[in-house]
């Protein structure tokens, strides 16, 4: 979409009334197809290799990683099959910060990302895109585009935020923004996006990875429980702001894994993205939200029913293309 266009479509979206939506997405496995740690700590090893530095391997400390959770996991009480319900569960996913404090804590101890700097992680990125190494997930174009001409600043309409268990918010807005190079896509926006997330470097000074949390703070985002206080605020926010101007409000979270379990029940409409067949991640969430009594429809379910104009509380949505996702937030957008 060129400048031009842009230009014209925000100004007469900023004549036509227009609900507010605030938008939160996942990282990982969301709006890319796959995992991301691995090419972020590739930048690690190879600044300190260059340096001459011999760190511990990065698969001993996923392995030792894996076996705390599967201890923790089976010693806890009650099991996985006697938790039936949402709160329940949430304990358990909340219980989980003890192993992920402790991982971290490894990763800190290891030196991984010791002597990395924001241009070592902006070149990694860059690397990581143009190779194809880390993929932007189907239809995240459409999304992109949404973005830039709905949340442009000044107008009242879509917020969007990052919000992530990941690391780091300045590698993750290189990945979009290099991606959104590659494709010529308006980047702007993306400058600006809101990300709620862990930092392994000292803070951006760009004013929008909000809340920067070191690895090792208290605030850091380590589980399922975490990211819906991150969202708390901004979720009061957003709401007593559209209630001031009396437009119509929705609350959407888009995620994939457990860790995605709270925000999901917390918005007004969750949206899980699921492959065909779902990855290992997926299938966790689907079959405990299924267990504690969680409905998951299609998405088309929730663009064509009347009958669900806002989800109750036990009720989420799939879908597998971006794409659908940015129909459905634009079709809300223009409910008011």
């Amino acid at each position: 979409m060129s400048h031009l266009v842009l230009s014209v479509l925000r100004h007469w979206v900023r004549q036509v009334r227009m609900a507010h939506v605030q938008l939160f997405l996942d990282w990982d496995g969301t709006l890319t197809k796959n995992d991301t740690i691995l090419s972020l700590s590739g930048i690690g090893y190879k600044v300190n290799e260059r340096l001459g530095i011999k760190l511990r391997p990065w698969h001993e400390i996923v392995d030792t990683y894996l076996a705390e959770l599967k201890a923790h996991a089976s010693s806890y009480e009650p099991s996985a099959e006697q938790r039936k319900t949402t709160e329940s569960e949430l304990k358990y996913l909340t219980s989980l910060k003890s192993v992920e404090r402790a991982s971290t804590d490894r990763v800190i101890r290891s030196g991984v990302f010791c002597n990395v700097t924001a241009e070592d992680l902006d070149f990694g990125a860059k690397e990581a895109i143009e190779n194809g190494i880390i993929e932007m997930r189907s239809g995240w174009e459409k999304l992109c585009s949404l973005i830039s001409l709905f949340s442009n600043e000044g107008q009242n309409t879509l917020e969007v935020s990052i919000v992530t268990v990941n690391w780091s918010a300045s590698f993750i807005r290189s990945c979009l923004l290099h991606a959104a190079e590659k494709q010529r896509l308006d980047v702007t926006t993306i400058k600006h996006l809101h990300i709620y997330g862990n930092e392994v470097v000292g803070a951006p000074d760009d004013g929008f990875s909000t809340m920067p949390r070191n690895l090792s703070a208290a605030n850091a985002i380590h589980t399922t429980a975490d990211k819906c206080d991150a969202m708390k605020d901004p979720l009061a926010a957003g709401h007593s702001k559209a209630l001031g101007v009396g437009q119509e409000y929705f609350s959407v979270y888009v995620g994939d894994t457990l860790p995605d379990f709270c925000p999901l029940l917390q918005v007004d409409f969750g949206i899980c993205i699921r492959d065909n067949p779902m990855g290992s991640g997926q299938n966790e969430l689907a079959q405990t939200l299924e267990r504690v009594g969680v409905m998951a429809m299609p998405l088309s379910r929730a663009n064509r029913s009347r009958l669900l104009e806002k989800s109750p509380s036990k009720i989420v949505y799939w879908s597998n293309d971006l794409a659908e996702v940015a129909s459905f937030v634009e079709n809300k957008l223009f409910r008011s």
